[in-house]
């Protein structure tokens, strides 16, 4: 137990002991980020519901054009810029991996 007591000192890690930290690495990062952005965007996506156009509206079968203000307006936005956001972390993550 002395000789333990004299190579460690009194709990204080030696010199020749690293000490361990734990560190986040860039693919890890990345992933989080990209989980972050998908539920972010999810949530947006679901907040603006329905507009009551239907499937109709795809095929041309909709003549009704409303214009986004306001709330709407700014989900709509979001909506596109979180999907830019989550393309770009996933060709660096891949890049990078």
């Amino acid at each position: 137990y002395s000789a333990q007591k004299q190579l460690h000192g009194n709990g204080v890690h030696s010199k020749t002991e690293p000490r361990k930290k734990k560190k986040m690495n860039l693919i890890t990062f990345m992933m989080v980020a990209m989980n972050i952005v998908a539920i972010a965007l999810i949530a947006v996506i679901v907040v603006q519901g329905q507009t009551g156009a239907g499937l109709g509206a795809v095929f041309g079968g909709g003549d009704i054009y409303r214009t986004r203000r306001g709330l709407e307006k700014t989900l709509w936005q979001l909506t596109f810029v979180l999907t830019g956001i989550f393309l770009f972390l996933c060709l660096i993550t891949v890049m990078v991996s």
